[in-house]
């Protein structure tokens, strides 16, 4: 129920701020920082901004996760954890809240149903892990931009 009371709050801030002119500053930043420039804005300024705004979401991530698993380490922190992580944002398509969302579902669906096939418990992890590897492959290849991508990616 937090995590839930979290996503709900956090999509909502983001969502405004994503609307607001300050969200479109920092599309426009990250669209064309020449030309915003050209336009007599502080880029560094703007990057500094949206440094702590994504710095204060990363925090909010990590309390919850350090509430969930009641201990943190950093060994606890592998490559086999981004790789979820990396397809879920690759398969919801850069700068899309909506994709975003929808990919995470989708994602951690597919990852739980892997628990459900009568396979041994050793072949479950790297099957995930192909599963993962493949739904990268093909919408890489297939979809540059993701499900709602909205940035060309050139």
């Amino acid at each position: 129920i937090l995590s839930s009371a979290f996503l709900l709050i956090t999509f909502f801030i983001v969502y405004k701020l994503v609307k607001s002119p300050m969200g479109r500053i920092f599309e426009a930043t990250r669209d064309d920082e020449l030309a915003l420039k050209t336009l007599g804005k502080n880029t560094l300024k703007i990057k500094i901004y949206a440094y702590c705004v994504s710095a204060f979401f990363a925090g909010c991530a990590g309390s919850l996760y350090a509430h969930y698993i009641s201990f943190i380490n950093p060994d606890s922190f592998t490559i086999m954890q981004l790789l979820p992580i990396l397809t879920i944002i690759i398969l919801g398509g850069l700068a899309s809240l909506r994709g975003t969302i929808l990919a995470c579902f989708l994602i951690l669906l597919l990852a739980e149903s892997v628990r459900f096939i009568n396979i041994p418990l050793s072949f479950a992890g790297p099957l995930r892990q192909i599963i993962y590897s493949s739904i990268i492959i093909i919408i890489l290849i297939f979809f540059p931009k993701g499900m709602f991508g909205k940035i060309r990616l050139e």
